[in-house]
């Protein structure tokens, strides 16, 4: 349930976004007004599965109230898999990747996949699905990070496959490396609207910063001009995330300079 008020008259359209796992908008204006969904404009990831989803647009009049605007989700898989979980662990110089599925049809393989900002991916190994599962299955690899400490987190996700081509992704993990010279500081932990970013630089210049949410879909990309010495920006207008999990990707292309954090919204 949400509530908008105190709106000025005049036209609006709601937008969905970070939505559940494994979730799709359902068939728009199928059912009883205030259950049905009205989200009629989708934006999708390349495995098929939404993104982001936007209502028609809609005029208020003065004393207005409309509680008809919603967004209907259902689960949905595109392949024979009825959930995916994974989970990740640093010991050492090695990360064990661990993931369970739920009963499994026609799933070929899995492609394990790393990525150090949370949103660009690339496959580190492949793993044989037991194919046919009733059940919970449980699956996993370890992967040498030794030549990737320098960095502040590593992040897995897993790529199920199935036997005629379609895929799913499960949950993004991460491990945190430790790094006695990160010298970013974020707050509040958890944020609600807005989150304060202390950034020490040795030069001027001019940086990124990008926010994701955990499919590694970026929510918006900032680019912050920032001089020697100690530097603190805000980044504001938060409050339409939703609760959950979320990185800060911090880039310095002049120096190469790269940070991820893990941020929570309350």
């Amino acid at each position: 349930f949400y509530s908008f008020t105190n709106l000025a008259p005049g036209t609006y359209s709601v937008g969905f976004n970070t939505l559940p796992l494994n979730r799709a908008f359902t068939t728009i204006n199928i059912g009883a007004e205030g259950t049905d969904n009205d989200v009629e404009n989708v934006t999708l990831l390349p495995n098929g599965f939404p993104s982001f989803g936007t209502t028609a647009q809609y005029t208020i009049v003065a004393g207005e109230y409309n509680p008809n605007l919603d967004a209907g989700l259902k689960l949905q898989f595109p392949l024979g898999v009825s959930n995916i979980h994974a989970k990740a662990s640093l010991t050492g110089t090695t990360t064990n990747v661990a993931w369970t599925t739920t009963n499994e049809t026609d799933v070929k393989y899995f492609e394990i996949q790393r990525s150090l900002n949370g949103f660009e991916f690339a496959t580190i190994a492949e793993n044989t699905a037991k194919g046919n599962t009733v059940g919970l299955t449980d699956y996993s690899i370890t992967d040498n990070v030794k030549e990737l400490m320098d960095n502040s987190t590593i992040f897995y996700r897993v790529k199920a496959n199935d036997v005629d081509g379609k895929f799913v992704y499960s949950n993004i993990v991460s491990v945190q490396l430790t790094k006695s010279n990160d010298p970013i500081r974020l707050f509040p932990i958890p944020f609600t609207d807005k989150i304060t970013i202390e950034y020490p630089s040795t030069n001027d210049a001019t940086i990124s910063v990008i926010i994701s949410d955990v499919t590694g879909r970026r929510i918006s990309t900032q680019d912050v001009v920032i001089v020697k010495g100690g530097n603190s920006f805000t980044i504001e207008n938060l409050n339409s995330l939703s609760k959950g999990s979320y990185f800060v990707t911090i880039k310095d292309e002049n120096k190469g300079d790269l940070f991820v954090k893990k941020i929570t919204k309350q």
